[in-house]
């Protein structure tokens, strides 16, 4: 009989932990699968952000090289502009 009672007892706490533990477990596994779509969105929103700042990054570079074209061929203007007053005043002479 004590002994009946005992076994009633600790299966009593069985049941109570174990309904606490399937609780704690479905609240782990909803949490769980929010940390994930949360965590694809993130990582998803993160390369969109790679990718923009490689576009940009390329973008800023290839305007820094038509900038250093267009200077270089204004440099090569004003030597061939000096090239030809130094000519003329050489043939001045």
């Amino acid at each position: 009989m004590a002994h009946g009672s005992w076994l009633m007892a600790h299966g009593s706490w069985l049941m109570v932990h174990g309904s606490w533990l399937m609780a704690y477990g479905s609240w782990l596994m909803a949490h769980g699968s929010w940390l994930m779509v949360h965590g694809s969105w993130l990582m998803a929103y993160g390369s969109w952000f790679m990718a923009h700042g490689s576009w940009l990054m390329a973008h800023s570079s290839w305007q820094q090289s038509a900038i250093s074209n267009q200077l270089s061929a204004i440099s090569y203007q004003q030597s061939a502009i000096s090239y030809n007053l130094v000519d003329r005043f050489f043939k001045l002479l």
